[in-house]
């Protein structure tokens, strides 16, 4: 719902405002007529320097006003940017000519009638607020205005009867200095409902600019000329007014926009955080679907071999993970923590393998148990696999397990061209791979991520001259096994 204020609220900021910009401006006028008193300075001259005061605040209040349609997408500051415009150059230049130069008394006062009427129009739908069409532009509307005005003016130095008759009728002038504050007042309106509070010190501003008679006495003139109040003083005062409530709303907007782009900071460092989640998902799904092809194949053959029951048991395990893998947001499956024998994962991975042609043999002592999640090791033996297999194709590859203090240590050779001295620590890494590597360079960075939770790690030895080929080392915490919790093939392993 919309937040009304009340109208103490609108009264403290309006009178806020109004102190700060009446304040300097009766003391101006008032040194100014105490010079005029004196003889120093004429009222026309006086005139003239509130007129092109005048001038300077409405231009730059249309600027702002035109500068918060652009940042905040708001259709009645195009609205009011477009009024201003054409009050500023087209309602107070007219007025100043037409109490300096009384030879263009019709065509001065016809065109500031018609200024007039149109920015009683304009301030209609400022309160309105209708959207305006994506094909128009603020800007290219105020100069259409500008050039209806001066167009207007110029036609009536050819019928100066009749543009006479229209100025001085009593039912126009009454209608516009009737019509002209109460649209302002509607704009203060629309502000208020709206729990907009410079919206309606704009509309007040607004509905002070529409105060001076259209077709009565000119700039110099009038019942409260005597008191310095001029016309021009008039309009300085409300583009003062409506000036300071755009201060505030261009002042909103940049900190809206300051909002938006930073929360859109946030939606682009999630999308790229879920981007690089769904990479290093596809690049072990790819992975492990590359370990299942070759078993795959071997099951159309009648007889495995004694590897049949650990393949059998591997193909399961894997399309487990597999599906473990597709259920998670992040592409880390976090299996529970528990203590698990390490020789059957390795088994059904060195099965998975051999299906493909690789030559692959494990060396492991028995008994060994991890704590931790099996699925962990399977991943990362999957990359580590995958990576001798890319990397140092028909090569053969060891696999070594013992246990240390504290710990498993799983080391995983092969005998290809290894990493270039000082690059064990970069390989880890996101990105970097080899020159000639046609994978992501996720895979190790993978499987480091994936190890720290269970406190692991995972490193590689750096290369040897006398040492060809490539080592990978995975450190495991180690645990106790308890047969009675071990499955059956796992306490087979263990004997």
């Amino acid at each position: 719902m919309r937040r009304i204020l009340t109208f103490n609220a609108v009264l403290r900021a309006s009178a806020r405002d109004l102190a700060s910009v009446g304040v300097p401006l009766a003391l101006l006028i008032a040194l100014t007529r105490s010079t005029e008193v004196q003889g120093a300075i004429p009222l026309a001259h006086f005139t003239v320097v509130m007129a092109l005061l005048a001038v300077a605040a409405g231009g730059m209040a249309a600027i702002l006003a035109h500068l918060v349609g652009r940042l905040a997408a708001d259709s009645r500051a195009v609205w009011l940017s477009i009024a201003l415009a054409l009050d500023t150059l087209g309602a107070v230049p007219a007025a100043t000519i037409h109490a300096t130069f009384a030879q263009a008394e019709t065509a001065v006062s016809t065109a500031r009638l018609f200024a007039h009427a149109a920015v009683v129009v304009l301030l209609g739908f400022a309160a309105w607020a209708p959207p305006l069409p994506h094909y128009w532009r603020g800007w290219w509307l105020s100069v259409l205005g500008l050039v209806l005005i001066l167009l207007v003016g110029g036609v009536s130095s050819g019928f100066p009867g009749t543009a006479l008759a229209i100025v001085n009728a009593a039912p126009v002038g009454l209608g516009l200095a009737v019509a002209g504050p109460l649209a302002g007042f509607a704009v203060a309106l629309a502000g208020w409902l709206r729990g907009n509070v410079a919206v309606s010190v704009i509309g007040l501003g607004c509905a002070i600019l529409m105060l001076a008679p259209v077709g009565g006495p000119g700039a110099g003139d009038g019942p409260v000329a005597e008191f310095g109040f001029t016309y021009p003083s008039i309009q300085l005062f409300g583009m003062l007014l409506a000036l300071a409530g755009l201060v505030q709303l261009v002042r909103r907007a940049l900190w809206a926009v300051d909002s938006s782009r930073v929360e859109k900071q946030k939606e682009l460092l999630v999308a790229r955080q879920d981007l690089v989640r769904a990479a290093e998902r596809d690049h072990e799904l790819r992975n492990g679907l590359a370990g299942l092809a070759g078993a795959a194949h071997l099951f159309k053959s009648p007889v495995l071999g004694e590897d049949a029951p650990v393949l059998s048991s591997a193909v399961a395990a894997e399309l487990s993970r597999l599906d473990t893998l597709l259920e998670v947001s992040d592409g880390y499956p976090r299996g529970v923590s528990q203590v698990y024998p390490v020789l059957p994962v390795l088994r059904q991975h060195v099965a998975l393998r051999r299906s493909v042609g690789m030559d692959i043999r494990v060396d492991a002592e028995l008994g060994l148990c991890a704590l931790g999640a099996p699925g962990t090791l399977a991943q990362v033996l999957t990359n580590v696999l995958t990576n001798c297999a890319k990397h140092a194709p028909g090569s053969p590859v060891r696999i070594q397990a013992s246990k240390g203090e504290d710990i498993v240590r799983i080391r995983i050779s092969d005998f290809g061209s290894g990493v270039r001295p000082g690059a064990e620590e970069l390989v880890f890494e996101v990105g970097v791979r080899g020159e000639r590597s046609q994978g992501d360079g996720l895979g190790l960075h993978i499987s480091r991520r994936l190890l720290e939770p269970e406190g692991g790690r995972i490193f590689m030895r750096p290369s040897q001259p006398h040492e060809p080929g490539c080592t990978v080392v995975v450190e495991l915490q180690a645990a106790v096994a308890d047969r009675p919790m071990l499955p059956r093939a796992a306490m087979a392993d263990l004997s």
